[in-house]
């Protein structure tokens, strides 16, 4: 027996938008439309990266498919391509959904056989225009565009590693980091208010434990006592670098968000990685800037079968584990990679072949929203033993979500504090056998003891509410 106690009068701040995801609703040149799923689930951020691919399909969101001659007059209205970018963000907004734009080109997997777009621009400081002119477009009405107010703009993905080995940049280390530096001084310039982040980092897949490295030979932390585990080696030292070059004096960028990825299969690694990135901005004195985890899903191998395990019910167990873990963090947001309908291998949301049947993983994302939806995450004991807890309310009404991932069948005993009153208490369940659906409900009052079977691979959301 398993026990998890819940006090709704220990309140410890807002349930964060880590329930993001990549991409949009409407896609496959507009064929498949899950506008309403996206809404029903409430999915806070959508990334823009990868999308339409192979190449953004020519017509979406990457740097060459908005403005597809370099040498056209960057001033020029008719230089640039935004009809089919002006749909699918629309799409994006109708469902309630904000977007986080990656300024940049999406990974060419092909690039040992043929690299297309992603070479260091032959002009950085023309780049940057370019993309001053879709923030323009995009908030301020520039080229009969929008205001639509969208906050986040990061700046390319994963440029990590040598020209001929990065599927995502082809430049130099030294190219990426001015374009970097050239192109965030350029966009808070010209618009003070907005978010300028990145890089999008693979991550920190290679550091092994937090005693066995330090974040440089010899560096003493600047606001930290604590020296942590970070490996000088590919893909570390490159943040490392990244870090040091733009908080120089005389290489300085503006930074507003460090976007990094996770892929794996156990939520207490990604908790370690997080710990990582909250040491490495510390190291930095960034402390102030927000840690953004904007790709991330389970991943063991590379190995086709993968994909299935994506939309499957350990898959969905993965999801909410990794929502409450991400909750429970110094993360600010994160985004599942991918929900773009019809995404093979990593769109776990939605079935690949028909987009209007929901696999489990989506089910995830619907309950943690239930969370998000009543603002402010509430005490819960500590995770352990692959028995994740996260619980929230508004003041009134209050939901607890008990995700077991790895752990084998047993009974779980719930008490429940801090709620005065009498309540209406529902259990639903996802399990192979049930989608949220309910499995029983009861009345009560004051504290609330109950059990429930948690079986391995299932997300049980319990709701509260007042009589």
């Amino acid at each position: 027996m398993r026990n998890v106690k819940v006090d709704f009068s220990k309140t410890l701040g807002e349930i964060k938008a880590v329930n993001g995801v990549g991409n949009g609703p409407l896609t496959g040149r507009f064929t498949r439309d899950r506008r309403k799923e996206f809404s029903d689930a409430g999915i806070p951020y959508s990334r823009l990266h990868d999308t339409e691919s192979q190449m953004g399909s020519g017509e979406f969101v990457n740097i060459h498919c908005i403005f597809k001659n370099f040498d056209a007059d960057v001033n020029d209205p008719a230089s640039y391509n935004f009809a089919a970018t002006d749909i699918y963000i629309q799409a994006i907004l109708d469902a309630g959904t904000k977007v986080f734009y990656r300024l940049g080109e999406t990974i060419e997997n092909r690039e040992k056989i043929l690299r297309s777009h992603t070479f260091a621009p032959k002009d950085p400081y023309k780049w940057a225009q370019i993309c001053e002119h879709i923030i323009r477009h995009y908030n301020e009405g520039w080229a009969d565009g929008f205001h639509m107010g969208i906050e986040y703009w990061e700046i390319w993905n994963e440029p990590e590693g040598a020209p001929t080995t990065t599927p995502n940049w082809g430049g130099t280390e030294k190219e990426f980091f001015e374009l970097y530096r050239i192109t965030a001084n350029h966009l808070k310039k010209c618009f003070p208010n907005i978010k300028v982040g990145g890089y999008a980092s693979t991550g920190f897949y290679d550091v092994n434990s937090l005693d066995s490295h330090s974040i440089a030979p010899g560096a003493e932390a600047k606001q930290t006592t604590t020296v942590i585990g970070i490996k000088e080696s590919f893909p570390v030292s490159y943040m490392y670098r990244f870090f040091e070059y733009i908080t120089a004096e005389e290489t300085y960028a503006p930074i507003d968000f460090f976007s990094w990825h996770f892929y794996g299969t156990k939520p207490e690694r990604c908790r370690f990685e997080i710990e990582l990135s909250e040491e490495l901005l510390k190291y930095f004195g960034l402390s102030h800037i927000e840690s953004i985890l904007n790709e991330w899903n389970w991943m063991q191998c590379w190995a086709p079968q993968e994909g299935k395990i994506r939309k499957s019910m350990l898959g969905a167990a993965f999801v909410s584990a990794m929502h409450t873990t991400m909750q429970k963090s110094i993360l600010s947001k994160s985004m599942y990679y991918d929900a773009e309908p019809g995404r093979i291998g990593f769109c776990g949301l939605f079935n690949e072949y028909d987009s209007s049947i929901l696999e489990k993983p989506y089910y995830s994302f619907v309950a943690f929203n239930k969370l998000r939806a009543l603002g402010t995450e509430a005490y819960t004991d500590e995770d352990s033993d692959g028995i994740y807890t996260v619980a929230a309310t508004d003041g009134t009404d209050a939901a607890l979500m008990l995700t077991a991932y790895e752990n084998e069948t047993e009974a779980v005993e719930i008490e429940v504090s801090g709620l005065s009153g009498k309540y209406e208490v529902k259990v639903s369940l996802l399990d192979e056998e049930h989608s949220l659906d309910q499995i029983f409900a009861f009345s009560a009052e004051g504290v609330i003891n109950f059990s429930l079977s948690a079986k391995k691979s299932s997300v049980t959301l319990v709701e509260i509410k007042k009589k």
